[in-house]
């Protein structure tokens, strides 16, 4: 075995010169497919301001660098400075806004931040006791959920899994054992009373019905599977969906007035505005609307401006390369990507514009959760490390990652999967007890397990459990 020194020093250094080796393959791809450059910043154990730096093509995000700030005003021109170093060097928040003074804007609001303090003690009343836990185990299998409020969703995964054992709630709290627990004499009558309240799971759905076509819209977004293409379209249905239950709760005629349509409507534009940039656009109709100001970003010289100009006019009038039958019948069931690889070889410069677009995720979300990676290895048990060392340790981490997803091991066998909620200290001193600190909304298999089936013992269900 080599030495602590040695460990620590060249060999880490080796390792990492070697995964940087094995992404070459990756990064050659960036020519055709495109690559998107996120950033996000996080502060150590030893209160050191970094900023991440994460590479993202196609289905995957690769780790590049993580710069200490230290000293330094993270100005505007400071953050694009350091994009530039890293494009340089690697190629050649969202919550929406809300004036809380608004008292209107409160009044209409108020009900929700009620349903999500009525649930969050329920589940505060049965989890920080072990005899109350123990009482409600009997009655389900199912774990409720203790998720950190910076979580994804928080609220919403609460007050799903609130559903899920709502009968469990409710045969407890009608149990001889409820009736003869005396502790917490007036908690425990509210939360009886409201868990066998039927105007509170009205509510409760009411609530689930109006988030979760955002929480979907969000989820298909916060992922590093290339969706910018379909962001205008998951927009426009989200807000449609939305309208929809409101006016089917509230009795209205679509061409009536809701305050709380009104008021959730312009808190969503709002944050459209905002974070609304053109190429959503140019890669969703691939739509005139602001097409030439990206045209011209993308083709600087003239005459590549002015070929790209007429295959776009060839592509938008269904010229004889787009109108052939299979280019029409594919449009509905082969992939953005897969369309334009079988019918675009006519339209060379656009073909390859869309390549590039349509293989770009739509939000920076693998930034944020490369924060657990640093976490794990620079915990407050592992303070010492300098940020440097804590790069390397995270470079290498990360990046086995990104390359072991690649393999077929990844996805059936002992080690199917290996990484999954794998950040965690205790799992390095604990079996089979996983924080789902860094688990990602594009994992399916995960969520299936941790939301339907009962008899498996899941990550999700020991989030702050302990």
């Amino acid at each position: 075995m080599p030495g602590y020194n040695k460990l620590r020093e060249v060999q880490l250094k080796e390792e990492r010169a070697h995964i940087d080796r094995l992404l070459k393959c990756t990064k050659s791809t960036w020519d055709q497919k495109g690559v998107t450059i996120c950033a996000d910043g996080w502060t150590d154990p030893q209160r050191r301001p970094l900023i991440n730096f994460v590479a993202i093509s196609g289905n995957s995000a690769m780790f590049l660098r993580a710069d200490n700030c230290e000293g330094e005003v993270k100005t505007k021109e400071y953050i694009a400075e350091k994009l530039k170093s890293v494009i340089d060097e690697s190629i050649c928040d969202p919550r929406a806004p809300r004036n809380e003074d608004d008292q209107y804007v409160w009044q209409q609001l108020e009900f929700i931040n009620t349903i999500r303090g009525d649930a969050a003690t329920i589940k505060n009343f049965i989890m920080n006791h072990g005899m109350r836990l123990s009482m409600f185990k009997k009655f389900s299998r199912l774990k409720l959920l203790s998720i950190a409020e910076t979580r994804f969703a928080s609220v919403v995964c609460m007050l799903k899994r609130m559903v899920e054992v709502k009968q469990a709630l409710k045969q407890m709290v009608i149990s001889e054992e409820w009736a003869i627990y005396k502790d917490d004499d007036q908690i425990s009558s509210f939360v009886r009373d409201t868990v066998l309240s039927e105007l509170w799971w009205k509510n409760v759905d009411f609530v689930l019905k109006i988030t979760t076509p955002i929480h979907d819209m969000i989820r298909l977004a916060d992922t590093d599977t290339p969706c910018l293409h379909l962001i205008y379209e998951m927009w426009d249905s989200m807000i449609e969906k939305v309208k929809k239950e409101i006016y089917q709760w509230e009795g209205k005629q679509p061409n009536e007035v809701s305050d709380l349509y009104s008021v959730i409507y312009d808190i969503l534009i709002a944050r459209w505005t905002k974070g609304n940039n053109p190429l959503h656009c140019l890669a969703h109709s691939l739509s005139p609307r602001m097409r030439m100001t990206c045209f011209k970003k993308f083709f600087r010289i003239p005459q590549e401006l002015a070929q790209v100009k007429e295959e776009y006019a060839k592509f938008s009038g269904c010229s004889d390369e787009f109108s052939s039958h299979d280019a029409i019948n594919d449009r509905s069931s082969a992939t953005p990507l897969a369309w334009w690889s079988s019918f675009g070889q006519d339209a060379p410069l656009l073909m390859n514009l869309a390549m590039k677009l349509l293989n770009q995720p739509a939000s920076s979300s693998c930034c944020e959760r490369n924060w657990s990676t640093y976490s794990f290895i620079h915990s407050v048990k592992r303070n010492a490390l300098t940020p440097e060392r804590a790069e390397d340790l995270v470079f290498v981490h990360s990046n086995l990652r990104h390359l072991s997803r690649r393999s077929d091991a990844y996805k059936k066998g002992e080690t199917s999967m290996w990484d999954v909620g794998g950040d965690s200290f205790e799992s390095l001193s604990g079996v089979g007890i996983l924080e789902v600190a860094d688990l990602s909304l594009d994992e399916p298999e995960l969520e299936a397990v941790s939301f339907g089936d009962a008899e498996v013992a899941c990550p999700l269900e020991v989030i702050e459990d302990e």
